[in-house]
Protein backbone atom coordinates (compact mmCIF):
# COMPACT_ATOMS: atom_id res chain seq x y z
CA UNK A 1 0.00 0.00 0.00
CA UNK A 2 2.45 2.31 0.92
CA UNK A 3 4.87 1.53 -2.20
CA UNK A 4 2.40 2.43 -4.83
CA UNK A 5 1.50 5.75 -2.69
CA UNK A 6 5.06 6.56 -2.90
CA UNK A 7 5.25 5.78 -6.74
CA UNK A 8 2.75 7.53 -7.39
CA UNK A 9 4.09 10.87 -5.53
CA UNK A 10 7.26 10.04 -7.65
CA UNK A 11 5.05 10.03 -11.34
CA UNK A 12 3.21 13.14 -10.10
CA UNK A 13 6.35 15.00 -9.54
CA UNK A 14 8.02 14.26 -12.92
CA UNK A 15 5.18 15.59 -14.89
CA UNK A 16 4.91 18.79 -13.03
CA UNK A 17 8.96 19.23 -13.72
CA UNK A 18 8.56 17.86 -17.51
CA UNK A 19 4.93 20.53 -18.28
CA UNK A 20 6.82 23.05 -16.30
CA UNK A 21 9.97 23.32 -18.86
CA UNK A 22 10.91 26.25 -20.68
CA UNK A 23 10.19 26.04 -24.44
CA UNK A 24 13.18 26.12 -26.10
CA UNK A 25 13.61 28.36 -29.86
CA UNK A 26 13.58 26.34 -32.64
CA UNK A 27 15.47 28.63 -34.01
CA UNK A 28 18.06 29.20 -31.65
CA UNK A 29 18.68 24.76 -32.19
CA UNK A 30 19.00 25.26 -35.90
CA UNK A 31 21.81 27.66 -35.44
CA UNK A 32 23.21 25.60 -32.88
CA UNK A 33 22.94 22.41 -34.95
CA UNK A 34 24.56 24.18 -38.30
CA UNK A 35 27.29 25.56 -36.20
CA UNK A 36 28.67 21.82 -34.95
CA UNK A 37 28.06 20.43 -38.75
CA UNK A 38 30.97 23.22 -39.38
CA UNK A 39 33.37 22.31 -36.61
CA UNK A 40 35.92 20.19 -38.16
CA UNK A 41 38.69 18.38 -35.61
CA UNK A 42 41.96 19.95 -34.72
CA UNK A 43 45.19 18.24 -36.28
CA UNK A 44 46.67 16.59 -33.41
CA UNK A 45 50.73 16.67 -32.20
CA UNK A 46 52.49 13.51 -33.29
CA UNK A 47 53.38 12.28 -29.61
CA UNK A 48 55.35 8.68 -31.07
CA UNK A 49 57.92 10.16 -33.19
CA UNK A 50 60.57 9.53 -30.05
CA UNK A 51 64.23 10.86 -31.54
CA UNK A 52 66.72 7.82 -30.21
CA UNK A 53 70.39 8.49 -29.38
CA UNK A 54 72.18 5.85 -32.17
CA UNK A 55 75.99 5.64 -31.18
CA UNK A 56 77.63 5.66 -34.61
CA UNK A 57 79.97 2.58 -33.59
CA UNK A 58 76.91 0.24 -32.95
CA UNK A 59 77.13 -1.08 -36.47
CA UNK A 60 80.51 -1.92 -36.27
CA UNK A 61 80.64 -3.83 -32.65
CA UNK A 62 80.71 -7.17 -32.10
CA UNK A 63 79.24 -6.94 -28.60
CA UNK A 64 76.68 -4.76 -27.42
CA UNK A 65 74.79 -3.61 -24.08
CA UNK A 66 71.13 -4.05 -24.03
CA UNK A 67 68.95 -1.48 -21.89
CA UNK A 68 66.29 -2.94 -19.11
CA UNK A 69 62.94 -1.18 -20.37
CA UNK A 70 61.92 -1.22 -16.48
CA UNK A 71 61.64 1.02 -13.13
CA UNK A 72 64.58 0.55 -11.99
CA UNK A 73 65.47 0.70 -8.15
CA UNK A 74 68.50 2.41 -6.71
CA UNK A 75 71.71 1.52 -7.80
CA UNK A 76 70.42 -0.92 -10.36
CA UNK A 77 72.08 -0.97 -13.66
CA UNK A 78 70.07 0.35 -16.56
CA UNK A 79 71.82 -2.16 -19.11
CA UNK A 80 72.64 -5.76 -19.45
CA UNK A 81 75.53 -7.79 -21.05
CA UNK A 82 78.17 -7.64 -22.97
CA UNK A 83 75.92 -9.96 -25.56
CA UNK A 84 77.64 -11.00 -29.01
CA UNK A 85 75.45 -10.06 -32.10
CA UNK A 86 74.38 -12.27 -34.55
CA UNK A 87 73.16 -10.95 -37.30
CA UNK A 88 71.85 -7.00 -38.12
CA UNK A 89 69.24 -5.33 -39.88
CA UNK A 90 68.60 -1.40 -40.11
CA UNK A 91 66.60 -1.35 -37.12
CA UNK A 92 67.02 -4.81 -35.42
CA UNK A 93 69.71 -6.83 -34.09
CA UNK A 94 69.92 -10.58 -33.52
CA UNK A 95 71.75 -11.23 -30.11
CA UNK A 96 72.79 -14.27 -28.22
CA UNK A 97 71.49 -14.26 -25.18
CA UNK A 98 72.06 -16.84 -23.26
CA UNK A 99 71.11 -19.86 -25.21
CA UNK A 100 68.29 -17.80 -26.87
CA UNK A 101 69.14 -15.73 -30.30
CA UNK A 102 66.41 -12.71 -29.72
CA UNK A 103 65.57 -9.70 -31.76
CA UNK A 104 66.05 -6.22 -30.22
CA UNK A 105 65.36 -2.80 -31.15
CA UNK A 106 68.65 -0.33 -32.11
CA UNK A 107 67.11 2.11 -29.89
CA UNK A 108 67.29 0.10 -26.84
CA UNK A 109 71.45 -0.96 -27.54
CA UNK A 110 74.71 0.27 -26.81
CA UNK A 111 78.35 -0.62 -28.00
CA UNK A 112 80.08 -2.93 -26.04
CA UNK A 113 84.29 -1.77 -26.16
CA UNK A 114 85.90 -5.48 -25.53
CA UNK A 115 89.92 -6.07 -25.77
CA UNK A 116 90.76 -8.87 -28.34
CA UNK A 117 93.39 -10.31 -26.33
CA UNK A 118 92.54 -10.31 -22.28
CA UNK A 119 95.48 -9.59 -20.41
CA UNK A 120 96.63 -11.83 -17.58
CA UNK A 121 97.71 -10.07 -14.04
CA UNK A 122 101.28 -11.55 -13.08
CA UNK A 123 102.88 -10.73 -10.26
CA UNK A 124 106.67 -9.37 -10.63
CA UNK A 125 109.01 -12.19 -9.90
CA UNK A 126 111.39 -11.74 -6.63
CA UNK A 127 114.56 -12.81 -8.47
CA UNK A 128 117.08 -9.86 -7.41
CA UNK A 129 116.82 -9.23 -3.75
CA UNK A 130 115.35 -5.91 -2.41
CA UNK A 131 117.48 -3.18 -2.74
CA UNK A 132 117.74 -1.15 0.71
CA UNK A 133 117.20 2.75 0.48
CA UNK A 134 118.49 4.98 2.71
CA UNK A 135 117.92 8.59 4.05
CA UNK A 136 119.79 11.50 4.14
CA UNK A 137 120.97 10.98 7.66
CA UNK A 138 122.10 7.20 6.69
CA UNK A 139 119.41 4.92 8.31
CA UNK A 140 118.10 2.36 6.59
CA UNK A 141 114.60 2.03 5.00
CA UNK A 142 112.52 -1.15 4.36
CA UNK A 143 109.14 -0.76 3.13
CA UNK A 144 106.82 -3.98 4.12
CA UNK A 145 104.95 -5.73 2.03
CA UNK A 146 101.46 -6.63 2.72
CA UNK A 147 100.96 -9.87 4.72
CA UNK A 148 98.99 -11.39 1.95
CA UNK A 149 101.31 -11.18 -1.08
CA UNK A 150 103.85 -12.91 0.81
CA UNK A 151 102.13 -15.76 1.53
CA UNK A 152 100.58 -16.02 -1.60
CA UNK A 153 103.90 -16.34 -3.17
CA UNK A 154 105.66 -18.46 -0.40
CA UNK A 155 108.34 -16.60 0.48
CA UNK A 156 109.44 -14.73 3.32
CA UNK A 157 108.60 -11.13 3.81
CA UNK A 158 112.03 -10.10 4.53
CA UNK A 159 111.64 -9.27 8.55
CA UNK A 160 112.70 -11.10 11.00
CA UNK A 161 110.46 -11.90 12.99
CA UNK A 162 111.17 -10.58 16.55
CA UNK A 163 110.59 -11.84 20.04
CA UNK A 164 108.91 -9.59 21.73
CA UNK A 165 110.51 -8.06 25.22
CA UNK A 166 108.77 -6.10 27.80
CA UNK A 167 110.63 -3.73 29.72
CA UNK A 168 109.81 -2.91 33.24
CA UNK A 169 110.03 0.34 34.52
CA UNK A 170 110.19 0.48 37.60
CA UNK A 171 108.82 3.55 39.52
CA UNK A 172 110.55 4.53 43.22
Amino acid sequence: MYLQEGLHRNRRIIWTVLRERPKIDQEFLTTLREHFREVRPKETSDHSGRLFFVHKNLSDSSHVFVRQDIVKRTLQQPYHGPFKVLARKPKLFQLQIGLQKKWISVDRLKPAHILSDPTTESRPSRSSPVSSTTTRSGRRVRFRLPISSCRLEGESCGFRERASTSTRIEVK
